[in-house]
């Protein structure tokens, strides 16, 4: 089979085998929130914000991990759907500063785009990290804390692409973060040519040294 032929919120596209509906949504330019995926890594489905809802599936699946199949109907917003994924929202938010006008990434945030795409969403939790996480210094770039929402496209960068594996998540719960267990002068050597993280980080947390 050279494409498969689906349905997209109530319209038939083509793709291609082995396509992920998220993949297709976007070829077609059709938009669906995610934070945690990237064209050049393997699917993660970790956000949690590009769920959608599939004719005879159950629960509302990620779009970044689901295949698409011959027939298959895709709906990618309205009803239940839209207020797990303002939910998903605001979890995010309660952790991260509200800052967007004087923030680095302003217009260039995924989270901002997701946010403003989403609607609606308050920041009515209490946080449960303490915020003025602080900065950490690397040789080649920063990570602010307070702007990270573990996504780790950095730490699935740096293994994937770079294949250097120096990032990775340390702790869990309301103290996981990104770290690394290498040494400086590793990372002074491994990083410098490279920063591939730090492009593809969706939102401030990661920023290279000027």
């Amino acid at each position: 089979m050279s494409t498969i032929t689906l349905s997209i919120d109530g319209k038939v596209y083509e793709a291609r085998p082995g396509a992920s509906v998220l993949e297709t949504a976007l070829s077609h330019g059709i938009y669906i929130p995610h934070l945690c995926h990237d064209p050049g890594l393997k699917p993660h489905g970790g956000c949690r914000l590009c769920l959608v809802a599939i004719r005879g599936a159950r629960g509302f699946p990620a779009a970044c991990t689901t295949q698409v199949t011959e027939g298959m109907v895709v709906i990618t917003a309205g009803g239940a759907l839209d207020l797990v994924r303002r939910d998903t929202l605001e979890l995010l938010l309660t952790e991260h500063p509200l800052d967007c006008l004087s923030c680095a990434k302003n217009q260039g945030c995924e989270l901002q785009r997701a946010a403003a795409f989403i609607g609606g969403a308050t920041r009515a939790l209490r946080p449960i990290r303490a915020p003025g996480r602080g900065v950490e210094g690397f040789p080649h770039f920063n990570l602010e804390r307070d702007y990270c929402i573990l996504c780790q496209k950095c730490v699935r960068t740096c293994d994937e692409i770079a294949h250097k594996n120096l990032l990775t998540v340390v702790n869990r719960g309301a103290e996981s973060r990104v770290d690394t267990y290498a040494s400086w002068e590793q990372m002074t050597e491994s990083c410098a040519n490279c920063l591939e993280c730090v492009k593809r980080c969706p939102t401030a947390a990661l920023r290279p040294l000027l």
